[in-house]
């Protein structure tokens, strides 16, 4: 090929590459060009408000959903008599009664002895709203010999008491302690997986 010819070749490369660019935005140039606009205005800004909530107590801290509760054995103390005695001195403590107004016993934590860190099994035998009512059904099923304890947990803002007899490294111990009570003392016990701490 001649050096002429490869220019002329060029050349109408050149041209025709620029013809295509640019004659089409010169004969639809708007229609080229298309802009997105949205017919929807936009939503206003949502307004948040905070409220400070006050910081709980280290009292208020409960680190797990359920923590084990129990009371010192009540102590009662008998009436007097309303008949005057002699003047002989009282055998009791001389102390004067006070009316006092009526708060519940100082709750202690006991965790019944399992090995560290091991899975037992507990039978669930109530859950009471009332302290008293569960310490009374744990005493009640002590003196029947079987190891007994109360739990206390909060749910949706009520205060529940689970009364658990417990806890057994077997689910045969479990299920036979169950029946056991359902014999002695008509419970209808669940038996329920219980995680040392």
């Amino acid at each position: 090929m001649s050096e002429q010819l490869k220019q002329r070749l060029v050349g109408a490369v050149v041209l025709l590459s620029l013809a295509v660019i640019f004659i089409p935005m010169l004969l639809g140039g708007r229609e080229a060009t298309t802009q997105i606009t949205s017919l929807e205005p936009h939503p206003p800004k949502p307004v948040f408000s905070y409220e400070s909530l006050p910081l709980p107590t280290p009292d208020q801290l409960v680190f797990n959903d359920e923590t084990v509760v129990t009371a010192p054995e009540p102590s009662y103390e008998p009436e007097p008599n309303k008949t005057p005695e002699p003047s002989s001195p009282p055998s009791h403590d001389p102390k004067p009664t006070v009316a006092q107004p009526v708060t519940e016993p100082p709750v202690e934590t006991e965790v019944p002895p399992v090995s560290d860190n091991a899975l037992a099994w507990v039978v669930q035998i109530a859950s009471v709203t009332r302290q008293q009512g569960a310490l009374a059904l744990r005493d009640k099923v002590r003196e029947q010999g079987h190891r007994c304890f109360v739990l206390t947990t909060d749910i949706n803002g009520t205060r529940f008491f689970r009364v658990r007899v417990g806890p057994f490294l077997d689910k045969s111990e479990a299920q036979r302690a169950e029946r056991q009570l359902q014999q002695q003392l008509k419970l209808k016990g669940q038996i329920l997986r219980h995680a040392s701490q």
